[in-house]
């Protein structure tokens, strides 16, 4: 029953706001990564955050984000099914299977997971910002736990935010099973960051050691040593691309 719940993208929006809105605005549980970081990119909390709960610390989304007294109405977390939709050869004893999700903003992600099979209390989430309880207050650059504990890490749409991209890949390395899956989603284009900054009035992701497309992504998880098992490419339109990627280690 819960998991069919979950597993519908309306119904699991429901709940998500819901809750949302519960702990954020009735309990005041929301919560901020308080260490300051050179590794996080200077506006990746906030730009993050609003998709939540907006507090208006930047220019206005160009997409006008909907919310009711600031917490936003839509809580789909679709983004993990792509990478999801790499595992299919992969979900045999789906119970006991320990998964990591880094950055997912609000619970809709995990309970999208949960949807698909996998137990809750197998299920982390570390993001910079949290009101849920399912969600711990962690940075993935330096996010420490049991070693080679992890089945599953799924770092979607992340890694554009980084300072330092390696720092991040090697130390989720480390709390990777040695047959265990990264799955990478990673959004990119070849827009320079004077136009980027005219658009939107803020540069969304890091511009230090900028990935700007598929090749790049190809060396540096080469470099980081992964190996590709599958790759995917979502959506392409002139030099922007969607892509997610299975990765384990070489």
């Amino acid at each position: 029953m819960f998991r069919f719940l979950f597993s519908n993208k309306y119904l699991r929006n429901i709940v998500c706001f819901l809750r949302a809105f519960y702990f954020i605005k009735i309990k005041k549980k929301l919560v901020k990564y308080s260490k300051n970081s050179k590794y996080i990119w200077e506006n990746t909390l906030e730009s993050n955050l609003r998709h939540v709960y907006d507090e208006k610390l930047l220019p206005a989304h160009p997409k006008k984000l909907k919310n009711l007294l600031g917490v936003n109405l839509k809580f789909s977390g679709e983004n993990i099914d792509y990478l999801y939709a790499l595992l299919e050869d992969d979900l045999t004893d789906i119970l006991n299977k320990k998964i990591l999700v880094v950055g997912p903003r609000n619970e809709s992600e995990i309970l999208n997971l949960f949807g698909k099979g996998f137990n809750l209390k197998n299920i982390d989430a570390i993001d910079l910002f949290s009101y849920s309880p399912l969600v711990k207050l962690g940075d993935a650059h330096t996010y420490q736990t049991s070693k080679n504990k992890y089945d599953f890490i799924f770092l979607g749409w992340v890694l554009a935010y980084s300072n330092n991209k390696e720092l991040m890949i090697k130390n989720l390395k480390l709390l990777l099973k040695e047959n265990g899956i990264l799955l990478v989603g990673y959004s990119a284009n070849d827009i320079d960051d004077k136009e980027v900054l005219n658009k939107r009035g803020y540069l969304i992701s890091s511009p230090t050691n900028r990935i700007r497309n598929e090749k790049d992504l190809n060396v540096f998880f080469s470099n980081n040593s992964f190996s590709i098992i599958k790759q995917n490419l979502i959506y392409k339109k002139d030099t922007n691309i969607k892509v997610a990627f299975k990765l384990k280690k070489a």
